[in-house]
């Protein structure tokens, strides 16, 4: 497993991270799963046999969800 850390500025309330949550939850491979709408994060555990990381930002980018580009 792998773990992904991503800052996400329009994730800012519940039904955000219900959404978020949701859309994540639908992948293959995606084992772990910490949303919070507090620190505007996802953090997910993942296989990377299964999917790559590249899949899980355009998931939420196309969703609205794109992360930070600032570090």
């Amino acid at each position: 497993m792998e773990k992904l850390v991503l800052t996400i500025p329009t994730l800012f309330g519940d039904h955000h991270t219900t959404a978020v949550r949701k859309l994540l939850e639908e992948m293959k491979g995606i084992d772990e799963l910490y949303v919070s709408s507090a620190f505007n994060q996802v953090s997910v555990s993942y296989d990377p046999k299964k999917v790559k990381p590249e899949a899980i930002r355009d998931a939420l980018a196309v969703q609205g969800y794109a992360e930070d580009a600032e570090p």
